[in-house]
C-alpha cells in the first residue's frame, strides 16, 4: 500500500528538480574556498545558490547567511546579536508559541545573564495581538523574536505591524520564518525585519542546510570560529550540495508560488468539507492561515490513536504536532494551550500539513479513512473509554 503523507510540516521530500540537480552535480567535490578550477565551480554554485534565495525573499546576496537548517538560524540570529551588546542586561520580547530553538534561547539568557523575558499572549486563534507587544516594549528592550508562522496551526502573525513598533525604537526584531518561506510570499523589505530564519528540508531542499537573512550582518558576532567562510559569520568548510538543492528548491518555490497557493487553498477547502465533524483550531479567517496547514479537534478521539490507526491500518502519516516535541507524549502542545484549548481539545487534535505531492485524491482518501476511525473510536462506550488503556482501545478498532 503506497504511504499517503501529510506531515509536510514537519519535513518535505526533496523536489525531483532538487534531486536532478543534485545528480548533475554529484561529482563537484572541491572546496569552494580553493582558488584552483573545481573550487571556483564550487563556489559559483554557492553564490548561485545564495542568488536564488535572496531572490525568493526580496533581499540581496550579501545579506544571506547559509546555516546547518532553522534551528542553527534562530541560534546564530538570537545569540548573535546578543552577544555583540556591551552589556547583558535589559528585556527580551517573544511570543508564548514560538518554536524550542527560541524559547530556550531567550531562557539560557535569563538564567545566565538576568535579561527579562517578556512571553506575549496569543488569542484563541493563535494570533499575537501588535497592542499586547506595544504593551509591553520599554526603554531597554533589547531584542524581538516573534515566527512568521506557527507549525502547529498554521497562524500568520502580523509581522509587519511588529517590526513598525520596533523600528520606531530601534529595537532589533527576528522572526522565525522556517514554516512560510516557499509557501507564502515573504518580502523582508517589505516587513522591515533584521532578521529572518529559514530551513531547506521545510521546502523541498534535503535537510541540514538553512539560511540566515541579516539586515546589518555587522551587528552580530559569530558562534563558532576558526574559519573566514560566510563573511566570517558561519564558518566552516560550506554544505555544498545542500546549498545547491536550497538554491533550486527556492528559485523552483519561486516561480510557482501563486500556483501552489491556490492549489493548496483549494485542497484544505476540501479537506474540511468532508470532516465536518472536526473542529478547526486556529484564525478564523482563512487568509490568516498558511494554506498548507490544518490542526483539526476530531471529535473527542484521542489525536495518538488516530494518528496510529491512520499508519498502520491506512499507511496515512500525520502528526499530532510539532516533530520537535514528538517524543514528548505526555506534554500537552505549548500552541494549544496558550490558545486556551482544553485538556480534551488538545489531546483529541491531529495535525495535517499538504505538500507538493498531495492530490485531491489523497486527500479523497485521508478523509475517508479519518472519518472511518473517529467513527470506530466514537463507537467505545464513555466507560469502557476511560478503563481502557489507549493500547486496548486501538487493539479493539484495529481487529
Amino acid at each position: 500500500m503506497k504511504e499517503l503523507y501529510f506531515d509536510n510540516n514537519a519535513s518535505t521530500k526533496p523536489s525531483k528538480q532538487v534531486r536532478q540537480a543534485l545528480w548533475e552535480q554529484r561529482e563537484l567535490f572541491g572546496n569552494p574556498s580553493s582558488s584552483y578550477r573545481m573550487g571556483r565551480v564550487a563556489k559559483e554554485q554557492v553564490e548561485l545558490a545564495r542568488q536564488n534565495v535572496a531572490s525568493l525573499l526580496n533581499a540581496e546576496p550579501e545579506n544571506i547567511f547559509f546555516t546547518s537548517g532553522g534551528t542553527e538560524s534562530n541560534n546564530l540570529a538570537l545569540k548573535g546579536y546578543l552577544n555583540s551588546l556591551h552589556r547583558h542586561a535589559g528585556q527580551l520580547i517573544t511570543s508564548s508559541i514560538e518554536h524550542p530553538s527560541v524559547l530556550e534561547v531567550m531562557e539560557y539568557y535569563r538564567a545566565k545573564f538576568g535579561y527579562q523575558v517578556e512571553h506575549l499572549p496569543v488569542d484563541r486563534e493563535g494570533i499575537v495581538m501588535p497592542e499586547a507587544l506595544k504593551a509591553r516594549l520599554g526603554r531597554n528592550t533589547k531584542m524581538i523574536s516573534i515566527m512568521t508562522a506557527n507549525n502547529e496551526t498554521g497562524s500568520i502573525q502580523p509581522i509587519s505591524e511588529f517590526c513598525g513598533l520596533a523600528q520606531e525604537r530601534g529595537i532589533f526584531f527576528h522572526t522565525d520564518a522556517v514554516q512560510a518561506v516557499g509557501k507564502i510570499e515573504i518580502d523582508v523589505k517589505a516587513l522591515g525585519v533584521d532578521a529572518l530564519s529559514l530551513s531547506g528540508h521545510k521546502l523541498n531542499a534535503p535537510k541540514g542546510i538553512g539560511a540566515l537573512y541579516l539586515k546589518t550582518p555587522e551587528k552580530l558576532t559569530p558562534l563558532l570560529h576558526g574559519g573566514k567562510q560566510e563573511k566570517g559569520l558561519r564558518c566552516g568548510t560550506e554544505n555544498l550540495m545542500g546549498i545547491i538543492g536550497l538554491g533550486v528548491a527556492c528559485a523552483e518555490k519561486q516561480a510557482k508560488m501563486q500556483t501552489d497557493l491556490a492549489r493548496l487553498k483549494q485542497l484544505r477547502e476540501r479537506i474540511l468539507a468532508r470532516l465536518p465533524q472536526c473542529k478547526r483550531n486556529g484564525p478564523v479567517d482563512l487568509d490568516k492561515a498558511m494554506p498548507n496547514t490544518l490542526n483539526l479537534q476530531c471529535a473527542g478521539v484521542r489525536g495518538e490513536l488516530l494518528v496510529g490507526y491512520l499508519d498502520q491500518i491506512y499507511s496515512i502519516a500525520l502528526s499530532m504536532g510539532s516533530a520537535c516535541s514528538a517524543n514528548q507524549q505526555k506534554d500537552l502542545s505549548h500552541v494549544l494551550l496558550q490558545m486556551g484549548l482544553s485538556d480534551l481539545e488538545i489531546r483529541s487534535s491531529v495535525r495535517i500539513s499538504m505538500g507538493d505531492d498531495t492530490t485531491e485524491d489523497m486527500v479523497d482518501k485521508l478523509c475517508l479513512a479519518l472519518t472511518e476511525a473517529i467513527d470506530k473510536f466514537s463507537q467505545l462506550l464513555p466507560a469502557q473509554r476511560q478503563k481502557k488503556s489507549d493500547l486496548e482501545q486501538f487493539n479493539a478498532v484495529s481487529s
